[in-house]
This record gives structure tokens, C-alpha cells and sequence, in this order.
């Protein structure tokens, strides 16, 4: 049976699972779990179906910490540097929760991943962080395939010096880019943050209407890109392109404003709005708004 627990309320997270490590396997015959100590993990074997006698369904719980982390006051132990929790059925994996951590000297965790599946399904999702980049991907799969994945990175300064002193956007970002798959198909985009910082002031100071939105086009196509592509194959589809549009939105009066259309690989044209409405390129520019906006502060 299992000894007595005896944790100091300063037990570290090693000592604490340490505490825990048995192999617990159901015996039928009275109904209980006989123990014995583990020397790595916390171990349970017990028949899949009720009832059963066969033990044949297993759950292992693994823990390693990383020392030598300063992130609690007071607090001197290790920290997690992986945990999970597997389930197999006759020796196949059937369920499992995985977690991973590095950190930084300075404590701060430099990377985490995890996962968490239910065979054939998996939902994953991973951070890292360094002075000079961020990081971010999720994505949820089916086996080995891709359904939605997402991912981005950020370069700049991330220093905390930097952030807890910076007067603009562009002192902490420069650039950054990202992907979005659904299905076979996925969207690629980039930004220079700091071209757009460095140009923005003197499209604003422009007084001509048609003067603006020409250069906030150009602007856009030379510091963001947006391209459509087959995932199997690699194959670009599209790129999004904006250009100035003439509108006679206003009482029959000409203005210009900013619109977006595809330009295929045969050099062929359409608007957004042929594709998804004129609500999608509004958004769209609503957003290239806000990020010129931030820009420049």
C-alpha cells in the first residue's frame, strides 16, 4: 500500500511527485489497486472494459523539472520542464496531454508546447519568446494532416527595458509574419513595420485626396504581403494587391479610397468584392487602417 505522504509546506514539485511515484494495478480479486514504488512515474493498469480481469489499459504519468529558474519569490524548487499524461489500450495510444517549458536565465520561459489528443485528433499549440522574437502556433490535426494550423512571429526589441520604456509601436515592432491553413488552402502575409513607421508621416501630410490613397497603395504593396496558396503542392494561387478605386458613393461626387483585388498567376484581376462582397475588403482596409494608425504613434 501506499506510505504516508509527508510534505513540508516547502516540498518542491520534484519532491511532490517524487511522493507520488507507484505502479497501482487493479486486482479483481478484491477489488483495490496493489501498489508498489515506481521509480520514475506515476503508473496505473486496469481492465479497459468493466468488469474485466485483463489488465489491459495503462495511464503513465511522467514529470521532469528544470532548476536553477528564479519566477516566485520565496520559492527555490524546480519548475515544470515537462508533464503528461498518456492512456493506452492494448499497447496503442488512445488519449494523451502533453506539456513542455524551457526558460531564459532570467527565468522567463523562453519556449512552451503542448498538446492534447484523442486518437486520431490532436489540438497543438506552442509560444517562444527571445529579446528579439515572438512566436505563436496552433493547429489541429487529424493523424498526421493539417486541418487549421496557424502561425506568426514577431521581430523587434522585446527586451523588458524596451517595453516598459518605449513611446511608440515601432521602438518594440519591426516586422512580423504569418500563415493560415484551412484545409489545402492557406494564406501567407507579412509586414515591415518599420518601413511603414518611417513613411507614413509624409502620406499623411499629403492635401490631395487621389495623391493619398496612390501612395497608402503603394505603401501597402511594398511593406505587406498577402498571398493565397495550394498547401500540397506549394503553388501560389494569388496575391492580394491594393490599389486606388474611384467611388461615387457621395451624392455622385468622385472620391478615392483604397481597394484590394487578386492578382493570379496568369496576371488576371478580381476585386474582393466579386469574390466576398464589399464588406470584406472594407474590413480589410479598416484593418491596414489601424495598423498604419498604431504605426504612427
Amino acid at each position: 500500500m501506499v506510505e504516508s505522504l509527508n510534505i513540508s509546506n516547502n516540498a518542491t514539485l520534484s519532491q511532490l511527485f517524487d511522493s507520488l511515484r507507484y505502479t497501482f494495478t487493479w486486482n479483481p480479486n478484491n477489488q483495490q489497486f496493489d501498489t508498489v514504488k515506481n521509480p520514475s512515474d506515476i503508473v496505473f493498469n486496469f481492465p479497459s472494459n468493466s468488469g474485466g480481469t485483463n489488465d489491459n489499459a495503462q495511464i503513465v504519468i511522467q514529470y521532469s523539472g528544470v532548476k536553477n529558474v528564479s519566477l516566485i519569490s520565496g520559492y527555490n524548487g524546480d519548475y515544470p520542464g515537462s508533464f503528461s499524461i498518456t492512456l493506452n489500450v492494448n499497447g496503442s495510444v488512445i488519449a494523451e496531454f502533453s506539456f513542455t517549458a524551457s526558460y531564459s536565465n532570467s527565468g522567463i520561459p523562453s519556449s512552451v508546447s503542448g498538446f492534447i489528443l484523442l486518437s486520431p485528433y490532436k489540438l497543438q499549440a506552442s509560444w517562444t519568446y527571445t529579446a528579439t522574437s515572438v512566436g505563436l502556433t496552433f493547429g489541429f490535426l487529424n493523424g498526421t494532416t493539417s486541418l487549421v494550423q496557424f502561425s506568426g512571429t514577431n521581430t523587434g526589441n522585446f527586451s523588458k527595458t524596451t517595453i516598459d520604456t518605449a513611446t511608440s509601436v515601432q521602438s518594440i515592432l519591426k516586422s512580423a509574419n504569418a500563415t493560415f491553413q484551412f484545409g489545402n488552402l492557406a494564406w501567407a502575409g507579412s509586414i515591415n513595420y518599420s518601413d511603414i513607421a518611417a513613411n507614413l508621416p509624409g502620406i499623411e501630410a499629403i492635401t490631395n485626396q487621389d495623391s493619398t490613397v496612390t501612395q497608402t497603395a503603394r505603401l501597402f504593396n511594398n511593406d505587406i504581403s498577402l498571398i493565397l496558396y495550394y498547401v500540397n503542392s506549394n503553388q501560389k494561387i494569388a496575391t492580394i494587391m491594393a490599389y486606388p478605386m474611384e467611388s461615387f458613393e457621395f451624392n455622385n461626387t468622385p472620391t478615392w479610397k483604397l481597394g484590394f483585388e487578386f492578382v493570379f498567376n496568369n496576371q488576371a484581376k478580381g476585386s474582393f468584392d466579386s469574390y466576398y462582397g464589399a464588406g470584406f475588403s472594407s474590413s480589410l482596409a479598416n484593418i491596414f487602417h489601424g495598423i498604419t494608425f498604431n504605426a504612427s504613434k
